[in-house]
């Protein structure tokens, strides 16, 4: 028989599909009202259950929706965000973090939960404790003010459910404060633009743990809609009841024969192969399309039953929105430069204007604008490309720039 939670009630058949329906008079993309959806259902599910493999897989998602200025993607985070907040005791981070910050809130957000099994002897219950939180931001910009080392450790730590130490001198007379977290996780939804995108994930970013754990979901299509149009309250709807059914669930997974042989079929055939991404840097991203199903297939599963069940249709469902995020992520690459680009306009023009400009003051005006190691690239670049051309050098080898006239 099916495991299963909660009451059996359920309005509807689908709360992913009746939440797009939802949010249709709010602009956006309809990708990423879909996207929203899988991740605030995977928001909600914590730690409370979980597949078995060689070790526990939760369904928790860091989903990015990208795209440019303008197309919609703070207001449907915001629709989320009020819907987890109707839940009772929601752990939401706060909308700007770094690294201390978000440890501090994440110890806060602790949970106990009783679990029941089955066992040759009867039921047996046992206490579950962990901290979850999610993260639902608008935009990226807003939630980290510049790349962080050490935060983007913590974000990749906080994605798999691994133990967390760490050691903090508080003042001469206590000493050092120990704080443990033994089973910490994060859950993230949040909003860019493509070229705040690159600006905040440098080069060597792409090639680390925290952005091959990403599901980015671009869109560039605005969809027009009627701004007078009455706007309905679905903080009132079905999808409020449906909501907090599905955030009592606990358990573990069954999965079925079936589920076993399609995902051991795929992993034979087309696990390497297309359709994948080929972009290179999604390279590392490509190595964690397995986990990426695994957790996608149980928001399938719990978003139109309470059954603790993988069966082959969440396969075949948690695959075709891989593929159809997938077939659309090297977008967000496509004028990656954008951002660069802007700067050496800028640049340009400073020159021109000033007629002549030594090497420190260029470098100070474009170190205000990108990170650290782009700097020089952006002066290399401009002086390749027959922006600007050097004029004098003096005798510590300081440059003199002049802007050259553009054709």
């Amino acid at each position: 028989m099916a495991p299963t939670n909660g009451d059996g009630k359920r309005r509807l058949d689908s709360w992913i599909d009746h939440f797009v329906q939802a949010t249709a008079p709010i602009e956006g993309p309809e990708l990423f009202k879909k996207w929203t959806a899988i991740t605030t259902i995977a928001a909600i599910l914590e730690q409370k259950v979980w597949v078995q493999t060689t070790s526990p897989v939760y369904p928790n998602l860091y989903t990015f929706l990208v795209a440019p200025p303008g197309v919609g993607k703070s207001r449907i985070i915001d629709v989320a965000r009020d819907l987890v907040e109707f839940l009772p005791d929601p752990f939401i981070a706060p909308t700007s973090v770094n690294a201390a910050s978000i440890i501090d809130s994440i110890a806060e957000c602790k949970r106990s939960l009783s679990i029941t099994t089955p066992s040759p002897s009867g039921p047996v219950t046992i206490s579950h404790e962990y901290n979850s939180m999610a993260i639902l931001v608008g935009e990226f910009g807003t939630f980290m003010s510049k790349y962080d080392d050490d935060l983007m450790a913590i974000l990749t730590d906080f994605y798999n459910v691994r133990p967390y130490g760490q050691r903090r001198r508080r003042n001469a007379q206590a000493g050092h404060l120990k704080l443990t977290i033994p089973r910490p996780q994060l859950n993230i939804l949040i909003g860019s633009t493509p070229s705040n995108l690159m600006k905040f994930m440098p080069e060597n970013a792409w090639g680390q743990g925290f952005a091959s754990r990403i599901l980015f979901i671009f869109a560039d299509q605005k969809e027009i809609v009627d701004d007078f149009a009455s706007r309905p309250d679905i903080t009132t709807t079905d999808l409020v009841h449906d909501l907090g059914l599905i955030n009592n669930i606990v358990g573990e997974f069954v999965v079925t024969r079936e589920y076993r042989d399609a995902i051991n079929a795929w992993r034979e055939v087309d696990e390497n192969n297309p359709p994948k991404p080929t972009h290179p840097r999604l390279q590392h991203y490509n190595s964690r399309r397995k986990e990426h199903l695994y957790r996608l297939s149980m928001v399938s599963a719990l978003d139109r039953s309470d059954a603790l069940i993988l069966d082959h249709a969440d396969f075949i469902r948690a695959m075709g929105w891989l593929i159809e995020a997938e077939q659309w992520m090297p977008r967000i690459f496509e004028g990656s430069g954008s951002a660069d680009s802007a700067v050496m306009d800028e640049v340009w023009h400073l020159v021109a204007k000033t007629g002549e400009m030594n090497e420190g003051k260029i470098i100070s005006y474009i170190r205000q604008r990108v990170p650290a190691n782009a700097v020089s690239k952006i002066l290399e670049v401009m002086i390749q490309s027959q922006l600007l051309r050097v004029t004098g050098a003096t005798r510590m080898g300081v440059r003199t720039f002049r802007a050259v006239d553009r054709v």
